[in-house]
């Protein structure tokens, strides 16, 4: 194929300095293809962790940590590897950038997240990650450049602000790093279920050669750290008519950047009493101190041999002690990300390279978690995907529920008001629904509202299963029905029963989105921070 692509072999060449005379491209190629090397040196594409002659190695775009030889070569511009220079030392930057943020929940948890791309790989675990949400200013960009000087400099941080094409160029150059994301919002609503699926599923497009042949298919490990002042649900649901998939949501997990402290995202406005100057104080520590934490935790991880065991077992151990016994497939799912998070935080302070004190990182993440099923909503037992179908239909019931639906009598006929005409002691006659969703029958807790197939799968349960919102419905006893079926049958105008998908009263009522944080306590709403819990074990 090369000896046929000569534009891509001396494009290549041409382009970083080489003179190429005109119609000599093919003796170039034949040439290069006929030299006989006995030195041979790996050329990698993507950054992170790669076996090469049964060596393990770590790509940097300025490095490449473990190769003993010298004979493996990352392919990148000087730019790229200029974003992962090193400045200052490995104590200045914990003395000036970790150890202060270990008095904050949050840039403790952003500092631990940072550590949490090279264990994806030994750790077994999809890619995903976190998204910071709140109003401006209240510190989501100072926590992403946190995040950024563990690997480099604050050009790490890139922007929403990009196409699906240009996210996976991204995605395919922070492998196993840390890909780092800022205002979501900036992102175009048309793309944000295609470009968080396309993240977290680690590959990119399907693309082809100009000869018809398969491109090689993009693929990469990526531990995202994301803000915005929106959620994700409210970024993937800006569209109308669009849909907050749960999948999408359970791979960037929403946790809010304000602590509720009155510090923003901090627990204090630290020992000068502005947070102003706290954040400029951060500033300046991430400009002078970065770099130099990331690539010493790979070279722990490779001097001591973690293969991955001691990491599982301690997200095993955060899992258990954080998720109640029978919640949701979904809040394990959740907690294993925030597990991972703990593990890399606390393996970062048993090399040394944090300066925090053991469990500081695990006590972040926790309460992370928590923050994040709050945030989430429920008991925690319950799939997203049921109460975004409760929701739904919730949704439609006090939208249309007197519009839409025409009022019919106990036996089942239209019911018409007393009208003389006068404007005294009677009421206008009820308005048929111009474009009706069913009926509905008798006032207060007995109202009931009566949708018949057609309705019930293209309106009420659009976007999920029919079955599957019937269910959940019938947990809360929103839904009344037969024995053995999902309808129930009604009397109707021609005086005989016909069955209806039926929602009751309770649809109004029901607190099915309740979570026990909304129980009244005594601390007038002030979170706790807890504290630290044992040293995990690895």
């Amino acid at each position: 194929m090369l000896l046929n692509d000569h534009d891509a072999v001396c494009g290549d060449l041409a382009h970083n300095g080489l003179k190429i005379g005109k119609g000599q491209q093919a003796a170039l190629t034949k040439y290069i293809l006929n030299v006989d090397m006995t030195l041979r040196l790996t050329l990698l594409y993507r950054t992170g962790w790669h076996t090469i002659d049964g060596t393990r190695v770590f790509a940097l775009p300025n490095e490449i940590i473990g190769d003993l030889g010298g004979r493996i070569i990352y392919e990148g511009d000087e730019q790229r590897r200029n974003e992962y220079a090193a400045k200052g030392t490995l104590g200045e930057w914990r003395q000036t950038v970790s150890a202060p943020a270990g008095a904050h929940v949050l840039a403790t948890l952003a500092i631990s997240a940072a550590f949490a791309g090279p264990l994806l790989q030994p750790a077994a675990l999809e890619s995903g990650g976190i998204h910071f949400f709140g109003n401006s200013s209240v510190g989501k960009t100072t926590l992403l450049k946190l995040i950024a000087s563990v690997w480099g400099e604050s050009v790490l941080v890139h922007s929403w602000r990009a196409t699906a094409n240009g996210l996976e160029g991204v995605a395919d150059r922070t492998s196993d790093i840390v890909l780092i994301l800022d205002e979501l919002g900036q992102l175009d609503a048309r793309d944000a279920a295609t470009s968080l699926y396309m993240l977290a599923g680690g590959a990119g497009k399907i693309r082809m050669n100009r000869d018809a042949t398969l491109k090689d298919i993009r693929s990469w490990r990526a531990f995202i750290m994301s803000s915005g002042e929106m959620t994700v649900e409210t970024k993937m649901t800006q569209m109308r008519g669009a849909k907050a998939y749960t999948g999408a949501t359970l791979r960037l997990l929403n946790v809010s950047a304000d602590r509720g402290l009155n510090f923003g995202a901090f627990d204090n406005a630290g020992s000068t009493g502005e947070v102003r100057e706290l954040v400029k104080a951060f500033a300046e520590s991430v400009a002078e101190c970065h770099g130099v934490a990331g690539p010493e935790l790979v070279k722990q991880l490779l001097a001591r041999g973690e293969a991955g065991e001691g990491v599982r077992n301690a997200i095993d151990d955060f899992v258990r002690q954080n998720v109640e016994v029978g919640s949701a497939g979904q809040i394990e799912r959740a907690a294993k990300r925030f597990g991972l998070i703990a593990a890399a935080g606390e393996l970062a302070t048993e090399f040394g390279i944090t300066g925090w004190e053991a469990g500081v990182a695990a006590a972040a993440a926790a309460t992370a978690f928590k923050r994040w099923t709050e945030v989430r909503s429920g008991d925690g037992k319950e799939p997203a995907e049921d109460r975004a179908a409760i929701r739904q239909v919730t949704e439609l019931i006090v939208r249309y529920g007197e519009s839409r639906f025409d009022e019919l009598d106990e036996r089942g006929f239209n019911v018409e008001a007393a009208w003389n005409g006068d404007g005294e002691g009677s009421s206008p006659p009820p308005r048929p629904a111009v474009i009706r969703l069913g009926w509905r029958k008798y006032e207060g807790e007995k109202r009931i509202w009566m949708i018949e197939d057609a309705v019930w799968e293209s309106e009420f349960c659009r976007g999920f299963d029919p079955v599957q919102v019937s269910r959940a419905l019938e947990r809360h006893e929103m839904l009344k029905r037969a024995k053995g079926r999902f309808t129930y049958a009604e009397r109707f105008q021609d005086k005989r029963d016909k069955r209806f998908h039926v929602i009751t009263a309770k649809v109004l009522t029901s607190d099915y989105d309740r979570t026990p944080e909304d129980e009244p306590d005594d601390n007038d709403g002030v979170p706790e921070r807890p504290k630290p819990p044992g040293r995990p074990s690895y």
